[in-house]
């Protein structure tokens, strides 16, 4: 099954960042993406499983 890819606007969108801090990510290497035909593009399911892991969970005190 294919998905649906997300453009750079869309996942700035998304998860409320800047379209630069996004572009940032995907160059440092720090967000999972696909660059294809000079777009980078990114796929809902990776994006999913990226934030849960960058997830902190808050300490009762």
């Amino acid at each position: 099954m294919v998905h649906q890819l997300l453009s750079v606007k869309e996942l700035s969108n998304l998860i409320k960042v800047k379209k630069s801090t996004v572009y940032a990510w995907a160059s440092q290497k720090r967000i999972p993406h696909i660059k294809l035909c000079g777009k980078i593009l990114f796929d809902p399911d990776e994006i999913k499983k990226w934030v849960e892991k960058n997830k902190v969970t808050p300490v009762k005190s």
